[in-house]
């Protein structure tokens, strides 16, 4: 898909001091959900006896009405965006991956934030009908192709980078530090749990910390030593898959994050440039109106949306650790007539969590206590990583596959739909 030259237009009307919310981009994590990988000890899969691997559980429910009930707050109660007294459809866009767990975040958040309509107009007057319920259209799209929610999408290319991945030093320092430590738990998981075959360590630790947050036991030997080295393993697999590490480290990023990021200041770039033209385009006649664009996704999504900017650790700590129901929201303001960003992170939607402004971690960006950042500047500091066309760049170009690791299908395994 290629996309227009980003082109900023500064006509609209300059009043001094004014700072105006005009569009609001969020991007976050589905809700608690039951393991996605199963284990053979019981221990672990007894705890979610009855349910599904990789299924929403009613606490996940409960995150996604919690995260729509903050951005109501802060969005809509407040004022700053939407109006309280009138739901309107053109100004919301909700979009998910096509995951169960994430489609139904995504209609629980609906719930939080949209529950403002009025009996009888935004829903039916009956006795039945949940009150305050009104339906928001959910979009969803093939996962094979969502180059924008699927962390992992369909692209040759990048597969052939992960083979060279695998090839590398970087990976090869992995093993050797770690794969002592995963042998020692082959018997104690009831598995083998190794960095190449075998069960996946983000899986196993997957597990442990679901048990964990629901109040289960864990195995004795699960103690914090041990979950903090798979803490350790798991994010540098990761951090291979999306290229902060490793020889592909920039190939990688502009193929799994850049992309995402292009698509995401595109349509900052094209609300804004409709704001200030006030035209009546085709293009227009849809982005004057929106307002809000939510999206239901994955953790991995969230972590690569990060990597082009570089600042994954600095958001989500050293071992890279994304909540449930966690949140990335761009706001686009008018400032004075200029388009500013202001990039928030909501680590989860418990009350005990603020709304945090990163945009001082962006480069080129003010320093904390300035919540602004110009676009122009945002721009600048990722667009070194969008690619030109990403059809056209995720094409295999058979580099390196005479040379092909056979841990490599080992490796992707641990990262298909299982682990999001």
């Amino acid at each position: 898909m290629r996309w227009p030259f980003f082109a900023l237009v500064f006509v609209v009307e300059v009043v001094a001091g004014l700072e105006k919310l005009i569009f609001v981009q969020t991007y976050f994590r589905h809700g608690d959900r039951t393991p996605v990988q199963p284990i053979r000890s019981s221990s672990f899969n007894a705890a979610f006896y009855g349910n599904q691997l990789g299924e929403l559980t009613p606490i996940g429910m409960k995150e996604g009405i919690l995260l729509g009930r903050r951005m109501k707050k802060r969005y809509v109660t407040s004022g700053l965006l939407l109006n309280e007294s009138f739901l309107n459809m053109k100004e919301i866009y909700m979009r998910s991956t096509d995951i169960n767990r994430t489609l139904e975040t995504a209609t629980a958040f609906v719930a939080g934030m949209f529950d403002y309509g009025k009996k009888g107009k935004d829903f039916p007057d009956v006795p039945d009908w949940k009150p305050n319920w009104t339906p928001v259209p959910v979009h969803t799209s093939a996962m094979i192709t969502d180059f924008e929610g699927n962390p992992f999408p369909l692209c040759p290319r990048a597969a052939e980078l992960d083979s060279l991945q695998v090839q590398s030093e970087t990976f090869k320092n992995l093993i050797r530090d770690h794969q002592e430590f995963c042998d020692r738990l082959r018997n104690l998981a009831g598995e083998k749990v190794s960095i190449k075959e075998g069960v996946s360590v983000y899986g196993l630790l997957d597990a442990l910390l679901l048990l964990k947050k629901h109040g289960h036991p864990l195995p004795t030997w699960a103690n914090a030593t041990v979950l903090g080295r798979l803490s350790t393993i798991s994010s540098e697999q990761l951090m291979l898959k999306f290229g902060e590490i490793g020889g592909q480290g920039s190939n990688l990023i502009r193929l799994r994050g850049g992309n995402k990021i292009k698509m995401l200041l595109s349509r900052l770039q094209e609300k804004w440039n409709c704001f200030a033209r006030r035209n009546d385009s085709r293009n227009c006649q849809w982005y004057s109106r929106l307002r809000f664009y939510g999206f239901a996704t994955h953790d991995m999504t969230l972590w690569g949306m990060l990597t082009p900017f570089g600042i994954v650790e600095k958001v989500f700590g050293k071992h890279h650790e994304i909540d449930h129901a966690a949140s990335l929201t761009f706001e686009l303001w008018n400032v004075d007539g200029r388009p500013m960003i202001n990039f928030v992170f909501l680590k989860n939607p418990n009350l005990s969590e603020e709304f945090q402004s990163i945009t001082h971690l962006i480069e080129g960006c003010p320093p904390q206590g300035n919540n602004f950042c110009p676009f122009e500047n945002v721009l600048a500091a990722v667009k070194n990583h969008f690619p030109n066309d990403i059809a056209e760049e995720c094409k295999a170009r058979n580099i390196g596959r005479s040379k092909r690791s056979s841990d490599l299908p080992k490796l992707e395994a641990f990262f298909d739909g299982r682990v999001w």
